[in-house]
This record gives structure tokens, sequence and C-alpha cells, in this order.
């Protein structure tokens, strides 16, 4: 090490060793004599010395000391290792003129003047219009831009003219207003303003500049809100823009212009911030290295990590940074799914939490929200279209999860909406409301998937019989039937079970229900019962208990005025406590069933978003033909 003692460095005694500041920050360095220590090495720590010439004819404790001391001092950045300080070009009058810029550079990193010379040596484009526009040129050479290019600002910009004029702060540095050719050809960064309505124009600088190998930091600026992206490679910025807009979009209020004063320079403080971050390789801190060199196995086969997307709201200048996954496109990118391990209930749950964001999100929303949660627990999921290919009018696809718990409710909106999603991301145009197509599952693994695939075929050939038809029996000798039953009951049902088995010759039922105060009224000597939804099973009582929940949740759904969720599909398998094979084994007996009603099987699975593939790659599609 050759260390170097940084100018602005400003020392005095104190009682408790010596007091140091500089423009970076101050600290207290312990000890009785550090001061006077401090005081003989500061000649010499110029960086023309290593440390060990310097504590070479030292005593052992004495050079044990000197390096404990500038260890601190190095640990402060109050001294840096010459060793490593890359030469530069600045000129004295450039050291002068950007000190303050220099000096924010050195808090951090080594090099700081090499690291500004490569600002002053890039070429900075942008474009858009208005004051957004001009605050962001202000701010631009504010920090030290020498050569800028304006491309597509309309007519001539006097403004923009008064704008270089007031903000120069050396006489090298250039504008170019309206420069010509295409904007991302001779440039190292582009900075985009965009205030229309969509996204398309920002979508197509992001390709255009990923595709030339050029950085790029974009602007969204909405009437009471804005959006901006980090400045750096361009691959990401698309999947910012598509995750905005596969949700439901805020409506922008027009009550009035809230560019005024400075909110154009505060809105703009973070691009220009990125963009000197991004030139001077600040972006790669140590730390991040760190972090990721750390990360467990767990998050760290997610894939892509995410990035942000900053929103500023421009009534209160409010800022909040909103994580964004990349979205892949439509490339099926799985790996052999039916090889992998199954995935633990919480794990997923755990980390599907980054997933849902209600401005930038996979799923927007994944809560109860006002739903009754008696008996039955339910969570509801909103789901993102990536692709747009809902009407723009459209409020997006919900489902629904339910169990006995709120973690249940969880796991099971977690999979509908997931298996939703990715059916959804491989769509070119939908219909509204849309539900994804029957056939369309997910699970913590792949027999689950494909179980609960299968099992919604089935379920529609049972729909299609009068369960009047088949005989009532009795509720076998199951603990949790016996729950269900008695659930029922309390809430004041009158409860028949209907078995469907000889239809698939697969354990079926069908619950019906009438109200204990009505069942006096009599229609032809018969009561009037209501039926719920048939379901399947690998056993009658796997079966019974499933059909009993859907009773539970139309009751429920009823009484509480929800009628929403009164029939969901269920894109799961229902008995998530079998095993594999067990699972496997029904899955095989609905194959056959169904090829017996006349229909062919293909399964494929749903990956049509590699990065959500990532965190649940057990989805799947199954699809009937007619033999």
């Amino acid at each position: 090490m050759r260390p170097r003692l940084l100018d602005d460095v400003r020392y005095v005694e104190c009682d408790e060793g010596v007091f140091l500041e500089s423009d970076r920050g101050a600290c207290t360095i312990a000890g009785e004599h550090g001061y006077a220590w401090l005081s003989r090495l500061a000649p010499f720590l110029t960086g023309e010395h290593t440390l060990r010439e310097l504590t070479g004819p030292l005593s052992p404790d004495r050079r044990d000391l000197v390096e404990k001391l500038v260890g601190a001092l190095a640990e402060h950045r109050f001294v840096v290792d010459a060793r490593v300080e890359e030469p530069h070009g600045l000129s004295a009058a450039e050291q002068e003129t950007y000190a303050p810029e220099i000096a924010f550079i050195r808090y951090g990193f080594d090099s700081a003047e090499r690291r500004f010379e490569r600002l002053r040596q890039a070429t900075v484009s942008l474009t858009g219009s208005g004051p957004v526009l001009a605050a962001l040129l202000r701010a631009g050479l504010n920090s030290g831009w020498r050569l800028v290019r304006l491309t597509d600002v309309g007519a001539e910009p006097i403004d923009l003219v008064a704008e270089v004029a007031a903000s120069r702060r050396d006489p090298d540095q250039m504008v170019l207003i309206n420069a010509s050719g295409r904007i991302w050809d001779d440039t190292d960064v582009v900075l985009q303003v965009h205030d229309g309505d969509r996204t398309d124009e920002l979508e197509s600088m992001a390709t255009a500049c990923a595709r030339h190998g050029v950085a790029l930091g974009q602007l969204w600026v909405r009437p009471d809100e804005a959006w901006m992206t980090s400045v750096g490679t361009a691959d990401s910025a698309s999947s910012c823009w598509r995750r905005i807009t596969g949700l439901p979009q805020h409506a922008a209020k027009d009550d009035g212009d809230w560019l005024t004063g400075t909110v154009p320079t505060v809105l703009v403080a973070q691009t220009a911030l990125s963009c000197f971050e991004h030139l001077t390789g600040m972006t790669d801190t140590p730390s991040a290295s760190a972090s990721a060199a750390s990360t467990d196995a767990a998050s760290a086969d997610v894939g892509p990590t995410a990035s942000t997307v900053t929103r500023i709201d421009l009534r209160t200048l409010d800022t909040r940074r909103h994580r964004v996954y990349p979205y892949s496109g439509l490339h099926d990118t799985s790996p052999n799914v039916a090889s992998l391990p199954p995935l633990a209930a919480d794990d997923l749950l755990e980390r599907v939490a980054e997933y849902v964001d209600a401005r930038t999100g996979v799923l927007g929303t994944l809560d109860s929200g006002d739903m009754a949660q008696s008996p039955l627990r339910v969570c509801q999921a909103t789901v993102s279209d990536p692709q747009g290919a809902l009407p723009p009018w459209s409020t997006g696809p919900s489902v629904i999860g339910w169990g006995d718990t709120a973690s249940a409710a969880r796991l099971r909106a977690v999979l509908a909406g997931l298996a939703t999603y990715q059916a959804l991301a491989g769509s070119q145009h939908a219909r509204a409301p849309y539900a994804a197509p029957i056939g369309v599952a997910a699970g913590l693994s792949w027999p689950q998937a494909v179980a609960g695939a299968l099992a919604q075929h089935c379920q529609v050939l049972l729909r299609q019989n009068d369960p009047t038809d088949f005989p009532a029996v009795a509720a076998p000798p199951d603990v949790r039937v016996a729950q269900l039953v008695a659930l029922l009951d309390a809430a004041g049902e009158q409860v028949e079970i209907r078995d469907l088995s000889d239809v698939l010759d697969l354990p079926a039922y069908m619950v019906g229900t009438a109200s204990s105060l009505t069942t006096t009224a009599q229609q032809h000597g018969r009561i009037t019962m209501t039926y719920a939804a048939p379901a399947c099973g690998a056993d009658p009582a796997t079966a019974m208990c499933a059909a009993l929940e859907r009773a539970l949740l139309a009751w429920q759904s009823r009484t509480e005025r929800q009628p929403w969720y009164a029939d969901p599909p269920s894109r799961w398998y229902e008995d998530d406590e079998a095993d594999d094979g067990t699972t496997e084994r029904f899955a095989d007996a609905m194959t056959e069933a169904l090829a017996r009603a006349g229909h062919r099987l293909t399964v494929l699975p749903l990956a049509h978003d590699a990065q959500v593939a990532r965190l649940l790659p057990f989805m799947a599609q199954a699809v009937t033909t007619h033999a």
C-alpha cells in the first residue's frame, strides 16, 4: 500500500485522540498519542512511500501502532492507496471547477479523477420536450457533461438555448440542439423524456438501445406522477414498462399543471445522479458484489435479479421505488420440470412476496380484501397482463384461493394467480373478463400441477350430469368430512351428498344444500336443493372433502352477498398432502377416464415468462381433443 492523505482532510487534537473531518465526513480516532503520530506521519503520506517503507525503521510495537492508524484512516476514506489510482488527463482548471464532484466520487471509490474524466469524455444524447427536458439538460451540465446532443425536440427551442447559456460551468461544454442522425449512434448514454399516454415509444427506444449496446435512462411524465428508470443497460427497461402497463393503470388526475416551480428540477435530480454514477462507474460497488456472492441457494436459482423503477408523485414529490423483475417474453425456456424436486409451500410464499406490487408486480395484489373469512379463509390475487392482450378498459383478471387457514388460502391464490398469469402471457388477444382456459393449473410439484389440470377437465364432464340421477350417500367416517358437514349444519344448511363416481369410474361427488328455514317449502313433494360444483379425487374422502368445501364456499359467498367467489375454478390439486406417487397414479386414472370419454390429452408446461417459471416451474396446461 502507498498511503496518500487526501488534500481536504483537516485534523485537530481532542480529548479522545484526534478528530478528522473532510468534505466526505468526520470521525474521531481514539488513542493517547494519535494526534502526535498523525502530525509526524502526515508529511510522508503522499503516496510516494509504501507503508512498509514508512514503518521499516520502527520497533514492532510502534510499527503495529502506525499500521493500525493508517488502516483506520483508510477505512474512513481519509487515506487512499496511491497504487490503485489510475492516471488521468484532467486539466488543472477541470480539477478546480469540478472539485466537489471529484470529492463525491472519492468518498467511496479510488481513482476519482480518472472516473470523472470518463464522464467528461462521454457523449450524452437527450430526447423529449418541455420543462423536464430543460431541467435535465441543466442538471447534466451542472454535473459536468461536456458533449450533449439533443434530438427530436421540435421547433427551435429558445428556452433550451437559454438553459445552455445559464448552465455551462466551463467553456469546453458543447450542446448540439436538434442534432442530426439517430439518437443511439455515436453516443454513450441516451436519456429520454416521454409525456405520452402510452409506453410504445419508451419500449421501442429501449429495444433500439439494447440492440446497439447503448446505456439508457428514461422518464415517463404523466399528469400527476412520473416514472424513471436507472441509467444502465437497456435490456431491463422494456420490462419496466411492460410490468407497469400490465396492471390496470393508475387513473391520472388532470387537476392542474404540476410541472411548475422547482418540480422539474426535483424530478430530474435522480436521473442526473444515476447518469453520473453510471458514467463514473459508481454503480459497481464492492458491497453489491459481496451481497451477490452471499446470496443463498434458495434465492440464487430464481435467475436474473430484479431492477427498480422509481415513481414520484408530482403533487407531493413523495418518492417510492418499485421492484421490477425481467419480462422475457414469449419464449419457453423451462427445463425438464418433471425432474425438479418439489417446492415447500413456505418457501414459495416467501419468495412470491417480491413479485407482488400494485403497480409493477406479476401479481398486483394478494390479500383477503373485504371478503368474509368465515367459515373458510379466502384470498384474492389480481394478475398482470404483460402482453397487453386484454382491452385497455379491462380491470384485469383476478383469481380466488380458499382453505382452512389464511396460509392455505394464500398459497392456493398464488398457484391460481401464477398459472393464470402464464396463460395470459402466452396470449396476443384475450377477452374480458379474462379467465384462463380449462386445464390450466399449478402445484408445488409437477405431478400436482398435472393432476390439477386434469381434474378441471373431469369436472367439466361431471357438471354435465343431473345430480338427482345419482344416489344420495352418507358421509364416510373421515375427520375432515365430518368437520365440513358440521360447519354446514351449524350454518343451518341441510346437506345432501350425491355419488357421481359412475360417470368417470373415479371417486366423485356433488353436494347440495337447502336452508333449514325453507325445508318446509315443498315442490312436488321434494326439497329444493342448491348444488355446488362437483369434485373428484384419488379416494372417496378426498373427493367428498373437495365437494363439501365447494358447497361451503358457495354458502359463504351467498350469505355474505359476495357472489364473485361462489364458483371459482380450482387451479391446483385438491389433495396437497398426498405424496407424488399417489398423485401420479390419480393423474393416470384421470387420463384413462378422459380417454374412455373420447378425449385425447396433451399436457404441456406453462413457461411463457421464463422469470416467473423460475419462481414456480410447476405450471401446466392440459388440452383435450376429441378422439
